[in-house]
């Protein structure tokens, strides 16, 4: 499989963008890191059992309908749609997140824009890491 990617570097801040990712890919990258808040999403879930679908956004503020834990991390999202039998039974339209100091979005084309501020040397190297750990990840997607 083919990959777009896009780094930016700017004024002290960083924009990583990937094209062709897996949703369930971030699982391994994102799952366990800890989360400020959700900041906006989207979600699809199309039960044939039911007769209209549930779109859970953070508009509706609704997201309790999915999951009734405290959203800590990624992971317990990424666990409920894993456990939807069927991919085509649900949809991901828009996934935002907001981490200590930088975000993610991630939206139904597989596309993930990573951006955040990058003025140290620290910094540099997570952002470094991130990358390498993302290429790793769609490497072994193959």
């Amino acid at each position: 499989m083919n990959y777009d990617l896009t780094i930016q570097y700017k004024d002290g801040r960083v924009s990583m963008r990937f094209l062709g990712i897996d949703f369930f890919a971030l699982d391994k990258i994102f799952g366990t890191m800890p989360i400020k808040r959700l900041s906006n999403y989207c979600f699809g879930i199309f039960n044939p059992k039911q007769e209209e679908p549930i779109y859970i956004q953070s508009s509706d503020d609704n997201i309790a309908e999915i999951i009734s834990v405290p959203i800590t991390n990624l992971h317990s999202l990424l666990v409920f749609f894993r456990n939807i039998p069927d991919r085509e039974d649900f949809s991901i339209y828009k996934l935002a997140v907001d981490f200590n100091y930088f975000s993610i979005l991630y939206d139904d084309d597989c596309m993930l824009v990573i951006e955040g501020k990058c003025s140290d040397k620290t910094r540099f190297q997570f952002f470094n890491r991130l990358y390498r750990e993302i290429c790793d990840t769609l490497e072994n997607e193959d």
